[in-house]
């Protein structure tokens, strides 16, 4: 039973349950944390700019995920490999969902 115009007129409809199983709860949402304001919205992260936490959660999950990045010398050079080895598995999930004809509005996740 759902309300999809919120207006009392309750319908009866099909439904299915997805669920996500995977090594962390982080997401791409973790980082909205420090999300400067949004000129279309006016929506912004609890610490907007806050390059600090930014660096502190990029390290965590590199450091805890993706240790292979470790060995490489400054942290630019980690945060760019983990965000190029980022793109990758978004896109093949994102492949991934779209050949068994499932598309959703908010591919947040990684794996």
């Amino acid at each position: 039973m759902r309300d999809p115009m919120y207006d009392g007129n309750e319908v009866i409809e099909t439904a299915a349950i997805v669920s996500r199983i995977a090594r962390t709860f982080l997401r791409f949402g973790s980082f909205e944390i420090v999300r400067f304001r949004d000129a279309a919205t006016g929506r912004e992260g609890s610490s907007p700019g806050r390059k600090d936490i930014t660096l502190t959660l990029l390290e965590f999950v590199i450091q805890n995920y993706y240790p292979q990045f470790q060995q490489l010398p400054t942290v630019s050079e980690r945060c760019e490999a983990f965000f190029r080895e980022l793109t990758l598995r978004t896109a093949r999930v994102i492949a991934a969902w779209q050949c068994i004809g499932w598309v959703h509005g908010v591919m947040n996740t990684y794996d």
